[in-house]
């Protein structure tokens, strides 16, 4: 998907290159001539892939949401391009706020040979928050590990039934029995991830969240849990306090079946221009723009 972006890019640099030529050029007729057809022909060729690329996106992102992911337990020394440092910085300061660790793993599916990640869960029991340092490694370069704080909200995270899928390397549930149309379910996330414009195709009106660019994760978990009171407020709605990794891959599992349902039905033509162009760093959802 990243070399079709950086493909996307160039051509729309060549596309107005052109233009400055044509227009230096105009007082030339043959010459004139020659490139207006060479112009007819990119243009041709940009419409071309415009019908092209939005469906490819739509397929790729899908497949990075399988329905199938099963979350693996995994060392660092499995990740070559992982910030050791890094990590090992994120996980001291978190211990410091009081969060312990509960998991390292990755999601196996059939994405990992060209984009893996690794993932380290924490959890703060008097807080009721789950924390998730994250890295990614898409096609074989790493991004910035960041840290994502998270919390839930409704009765949907404590009433969901679902079948065991035996045997798993770590505990994670088969797919839902109910839709549960009629309970509420929300998450907020805080996080310092770097933007990435196609992210925000799969916003939903209740997993709402802030992004705080450079932000430590003391900053990240104030901002956090001050958003999160307001939020409860508003909502009206109890804030999910069982918290294991059990319920985390749990939520996760069915919060991804959200979003490919979601994605399903989104129109690209008019959904990936939007992205591009939307550079908000919060989004509220059925909050409203203001927020909390």
């Amino acid at each position: 998907m990243k070399k079709t972006t950086n493909a996307w890019a160039v051509t729309l640099i060549v596309f107005f290159f052109c233009i400055a030529v044509f227009g230096w050029m105009a007082h030339d007729a043959f010459h004139l001539a020659w490139f207006s057809a060479a112009l007819v022909g990119l243009s041709f060729f940009l419409l071309i892939v415009a019908l092209v690329w939005p469906p490819t996106v739509k397929e790729q992102i899908l497949k990075s949401l399988p329905a199938d992911a099963v979350p693996v337990p995994v060392s660092p020394d499995n990740f070559p391009l992982l910030d050791r440092a890094k990590l090992d910085e994120i996980t001291t300061e978190l211990q410091s706020l009081g969060f312990v660790f509960l998991c390292d793993y990755s999601v196996n599916n059939d994405l990992v040979k060209t984009s893996t990640a690794f993932a380290r869960v924490m959890l703060h029991d008097e807080q009721h928050c789950i924390v998730e340092i994250n890295q990614f490694f898409p096609l074989g370069k790493a991004w910035p590990a960041s840290v994502h704080f998270q919390s839930f909200f409704g009765d949907g995270p404590q009433r969901m039934t679902f079948e065991a899928r035996k045997p798993a390397p770590l505990p994670m549930p088969g797919a839902p029995q109910e839709k549960l149309p009629d309970a509420e379910f929300w998450r907020y996330v805080t996080h310092n991830q770097r933007p990435f414009f196609l992210s925000r195709l799969w916003r939903h009106p209740r997993f709402i969240g802030r992004r705080m660019r450079g932000a430590s994760p003391s900053k990240l978990l104030r901002t956090h849990l001050s958003d999160r009171e307001k939020i409860a407020a508003r909502l009206e709605l109890p804030l999910a306090r069982d918290l294991s990794i059990e319920h985390y891959f749990t939520w996760c599992h069915w919060i991804r079946g959200v979003y490919r349902q979601q994605l399903r039905g989104t129109n690209f033509y008019l959904a990936v221009p939007r992205a591009f162009f939307d550079r908000r760093d919060e989004w509220w959802g059925e909050l409203g723009q203001s927020g909390p």
